[in-house]
Order: C-alpha cells, then structure tokens, then sequence
C-alpha cells in the first residue's frame, strides 16, 4: 500500500485531542527527523481549524521561529503543541499521560520504520505517526508501509519532501506543494476536531 496520508481503521487509534486542556507531545525517534517542523505544521492545522492554540518547545529547536505569527492563540491556550525533539524513546511520562496526545515523528527510511516501531510498541502504542521525508530521493510510503505492515490501525501520515519545509523561518503554506497542502490537512484530521 503506498499513499501520501493513512489513516487505517480497525485497530488502534491516535488519541483524539479534548476541547480543552490537550497537550499535544511531538517527539522524534531521532535527531533531525522533522519533529520541530511537524510541531509547527500542527500548529498551524490546529490553528486553521480556529483552535486556539500554543506552543512550547522543550529543546533547543527553533520552534518560534517555524511557526507563523498569528496562529499562535492567546497564553494559556486550551491547547497546547509541544515539541519534544529527539525523545520519543526517552519522553514516558509525557507520553504516557492520560491528558497527553502523543505524535511520533520518524525519517523515512528502514531505521526510520524499527525506530517508529519501537516507540510504539514501547512507550505510545496509540500514537499518531508522522513519516517524514528530510531528503528529495527518499519517499516515505515504503517506510510507512513497514510500520503498517506489523502494526495495522496506526493513524499514520507521510509528509513528503518539500523544499518550503528545508527553508529556514517560519513555515509559509502558500510556498508549499499541493502533497504537502494535503499531508498537512491529514495531519490536522488525525487530531480530530
């Protein structure tokens, strides 16, 4: 099965973000995976949705400057995105709370599917997984695949490559591609409304 967005029935599912007081973990199973861009991508679904929404970044990532002013809501938000960085292997409490929403980020390759694999199996066995790709020669439908192919029911997306992502700054949604308009869309339906 190849496809740019999956999210599959039938097994478990991410956990959907309450209305009020979610904290949304993003974590990758590695350093420069995308986990600081997929926080501010979420950011923005969340934020086109008319969620207020905030941010916290608990690395030294840049997760101000990747996120377009305005879509941040007013302090404290009911909501709440946090980057994690390189920790979904390490981060079990944030992960594991009940009030916590986790989002696994991972490379796409075939380290990329065992580390993906893993930190489900491991640490957030209902965590949304996001397979992004960090190079233009790599696409993330065979690493999806792989996960899907031993955990079947994961809410899964594939972000593919994008050179509006690799810039530096804050994301720009009209630079990106029609794949990466609609992988950010699913990214968005993942957390529910």
């Amino acid at each position: 099965m190849t496809a740019e967005a999956v999210s599959t029935p039938g097994g478990p599912t991410a956990r959907r973000a309450p209305s009020r007081g979610a904290t949304v973990v993003v974590a990758g199973t590695a350093g420069g995976v995308g986990t600081t861009t997929v926080a501010a991508l979420l950011v923005r679904a969340l934020a086109e949705r008319g969620a207020p929404v905030g941010a916290s970044n608990h690395t030294l990532g840049g997760l101000g400057s990747r996120i377009v002013p305005g879509d941040l809501g007013d302090r404290p938000a009911p909501l709440d995105v946090h980057d994690l960085g390189p920790h979904a292997l390490t981060a079990t409490e944030l992960l594991l709370s009940e009030t916590t929403v986790p989002v696994i980020v991972t490379r796409a390759s075939s380290a990329g599917a065992r580390a993906a694999l893993r930190a489900l199996e491991r640490l957030a066995p209902d965590a949304a997984l996001v397979v992004a790709s960090t190079s233009p020669r790599r696409r993330p439908d065979a690493c999806l695949d792989a996960v899907l192919s031993q955990r079947p029911g994961t809410s899964a997306i594939a972000l593919p490559y994008d050179d509006a992502l690799a810039l530096p700054g804050s994301l720009r949604p009209e630079g990106f591609a029609p794949s990466t308009r609609d992988a950010v869309r699913r990214l968005g339906d993942l957390l529910g409304d």
